[in-house]
C-alpha cells in the first residue's frame, strides 16, 4: 500500500489512530513495571603466592607470575552448585558470574553480581568475597599441601553501591514503541480497507446509496434505514372503454350513398356524383371549374 493512501487512512480514521497512541503510551508505562532495573555490583580479588618463597623478602606481590592458571581452577570452583546455593541463601534469585579480569596481566578474579535489587547484589558480593579464601583453602588442604605453602586470596576492590542497569528496560521500550506503532498503523490501514469495502458493497446494492469517490466522511457511521422499495402488482386485464355503434343507415338497402360535400352539406345520389361548385382559395380568388357536357338527369332534391 503506498504511503499517501495509509497516510490517508491514518487522517480518515483518526479516532483508530489516536486509540492506537494511546495503547503505545499505556504499555511504555506499563513496561518499567514489568521489566525491572537490574543492579550490578563487582569485586576484584587477587591470588598471592605463600611468604616464605625465596629472593621476594616476604612480598608476595613480587612472584605473582605462574599464578594465572590457578586463577581458573579457583573460578570454576566458586560458580559450582554447592557455591551458587550458599550465595542465594544469602540473597535469592541473584545471578553472578566469576573468571579472571582480561583487562589486568596477572592472577586477579573479578566477581560480577546482577539483582533485582541493590541490596541484594551488595549482599551477594560480601558473601562471595567471603566465600573465595574458604574455597582456595579447601582446594589446597585436599592435595594435602603444608599451611605455610598456602595460596591465599587478597580483596583489591569491591562496590558498596549497586550501580542501576536500564538497558533491558530501554530495550523494552524500544521495542514497545516500534510495535505499538507498527500495530497501530497496520490496524487502521487493514480496517480502513475493510469499511470502504462494505460501503462500495452497499452502494452497489439495489436501492443502496451510489458510492462517492470523494467522500471522506467515516464509513462505519450509522446509516439510516430506509423503507423497501413498493413491490409491482402483476398486470391485470385492460379494460377498454366500449365504443359507440354507428346508427345504422335506414335506406342502405337503396344503393345509394352518403357525400360529404367541401360546403358541409350532405346529399344523396343515385350513383353519379354532381359537380362541385367551384372552390374558394385561401385568398378569396375563385377558380372556374372544367365544362361539363349536359345530360339528362333526374333532379336531386337537397337533404336539409
Amino acid at each position: 500500500m503506498p504511503v499517501t493512501d495509509v497516510l490517508s487512512a491514518l487522517i480518515r480514521r483518526w479516532y483508530l489512530t489516536l486509540a492506537g497512541l494511546v495503547a503505545t503510551v499505556g504499555l511504555i508505562f506499563l513496561i518499567p513495571v514489568v521489566v525491572p532495573v537490574t543492579y550490578e555490583a563487582k569485586a576484584l580479588m587477587v591470588l598471592l603466592p605463600p611468604r616464605n618463597l625465596e629472593n621476594t623478602g616476604g612480598n608476595p606481590y613480587l612472584a605473582l607470575g605462574g599464578l594465572d592458571s590457578v586463577v581458573g581452577v579457583v573460578s570454576r570452583s566458586l560458580v559450582t552448585q554447592d557455591s551458587v546455593a550458599k550465595v542465594h541463601a544469602v540473597s535469592p534469585g541473584v545471578t553472578y558470574d566469576v573468571g579472571p579480569d582480561d583487562t589486568i596481566s596477572g592472577p586477579v578474579m573479578m566477581v560480577v553480581v546482577a539483582a533485582d535489587t541493590e541490596r541484594g547484589a551488595i549482599d551477594a558480593v560480601d558473601s562471595i568475597v567471603k566465600l573465595a579464601p574458604t574455597k582456595v583453602a579447601q582446594l589446597q588442604r585436599t592435595s594435602s599441601v603444608q599451611k605455610s605453602s598456602y595460596i591465599t586470596v587478597d580483596l583489591v576492590t569491591q562496590d558498596t553501591e549497586a550501580t542501576a542497569l536500564r538497558k533491558s528496560q530501554i530495550r523494552a521500550i524500544v521495542a514497545g514503541v516500534v510495535g505499538g506503532l507498527g500495530a497501530t498503523v497496520v490496524m487502521v490501514a487493514w480496517l480502513d480497507g475493510v469499511l470502504r469495502r462494505r460501503k462500495e458493497r452497499r452502494g452497489s446494492a439495489p436501492g443502496g446509496p451510489r458510492p462517492n469517490a470523494h467522500d471522506t466522511s467515516d464509513s462505519s457511521a450509522s446509516v439510516r434505514s430506509r423503507p423497501p422499495p413498493p413491490v409491482a402488482k402483476a398486470p391485470g386485464p385492460v379494460r377498454r372503454p366500449a365504443q359507440a355503434a354507428r346508427p345504422p343507415n335506414p335506406k342502405a338497402g337503396d344503393g345509394s350513398r352518403r357525400v360529404i360535400k367541401p360546403t358541409g352539406r350532405v346529399i344523396r345520389s343515385t350513383g353519379q356524383r354532381k359537380s362541385s361548385p367551384p372552390e374558394q382559395s385561401r385568398k378569396g380568388s375563385t377558380r372556374p371549374s372544367a365544362p361539363t357536357a349536359e345530360r339528362s338527369e333526374p333532379p336531386v332534391r337537397e337533404r336539409s
